[in-house]
């Protein structure tokens, strides 16, 4: 599918765009399809992290690879493979691709967070 982009710049600020979509700034689930956030191709959250934070449930069958980059704060994330990350550091980062995976935030912080493709129907 093709749009025709009529703003060849957007502007904005990544808490308030996106809001509506969990903290994701951009991806195929961005409204209107005319929007250059709107993206087959890649997603990016951007989002404030609390202490106590969590995801207690991992997806299954996951095909997309992330990138989970802190900016502050302290993050632990869990893999079904059994391996554990603990993101503490400035620029500290993960990648991994097709990983069910829990998290818990130990420290209140920022991170991004960069998902490909967009997949529709992964929540």
């Amino acid at each position: 599918m093709c749009y025709t982009v009529t703003m060849p710049i957007q502007t904005g600020n990544a808490h308030q765009d996106g809001a509506d979509y969990r903290g994701w700034l951009l991806g195929h689930f961005v409204t209107p399809a005319t929007s250059l956030r709107h993206s087959q191709e890649v997603e990016v959250k951007f989002r404030a992290i609390r202490c106590g934070d969590n995801r207690g449930r991992s997806i299954d069958g996951d095909v997309r690879t992330t990138l989970c980059l802190l900016i502050s704060g302290k993050q632990r994330i869990r893999f079904e493979s059994g391996d554990e990350v603990v993101l503490s550091r400035e620029g500290d980062y993960a990648i991994w691709q097709g990983q069910g995976h829990t998290w818990q935030t130990e420290q209140d912080g920022l991170e991004v967070v960069i998902r490909w493709p967009s997949v529709p129907d992964y929540s």
